[in-house]
């Protein structure tokens, strides 16, 4: 590939480096799903419902998107993705909580923290507390960045 001019120079990198941020999304997000969510946040089999698995489901991230100088994208918890609402199983929600339904609240919820609109279960381990304290300051993330960057030519 020929580069003729600075705006080719910068396209080539921002192509490259959202190859590179999109490669690591995608394990982020399996490490994410099976170390935090299917391990943390899914404690034991809850007895008082049946689950749905709808709350795994609901984190994705967004788009990646340019911008002046960099390229960006989010891991983020959609509850319109739980359709699953039936406060008479306690699915997402129920009758004694006000409102019953509770989806747009469950990963405060699932952390452990108080809410007026639940009752909080005090968790040994908090999913989102323990993945940025081991997965982001830990060095995790970084050392995946490294791992995708550096073949593409990227160093930090």
């Amino acid at each position: 590939m020929d580069i003729s001019n600075d705006a080719q120079l910068r396209a080539l990198f921002f192509d490259l480096a959202e190859e590179a941020l999109s490669r690591v999304s995608y394990e982020v997000y399996k490490i994410f799903i099976d170390e935090y969510i299917l391990g943390m946040a899914y404690i034991s089999n809850p007895q008082q419902y049946q689950r749905t698995w709808e709350f795994m489901e609901a984190w994705d991230f967004t788009d990646i998107k340019r911008t002046i100088n960099s390229v960006v994208t989010e891991l983020w918890y959609d509850p319109s993705k739980m359709r699953t609402f039936n406060p008479e199983k306690f699915q997402h929600g129920s009758k004694y909580s006000s409102p019953p339904d509770i989806r747009d609240n469950l990963p405060s919820i699932l952390e452990g923290r108080r809410s007026r609109l639940w009752i909080s279960v005090d968790r040994e381990k908090k999913f989102w507390q323990e993945f940025e304290k081991t997965f982001i300051t830990s060095g995790r993330l970084s050392a995946l960045m490294d791992k995708h960057m550096k073949p593409l030519g990227f160093i930090k």
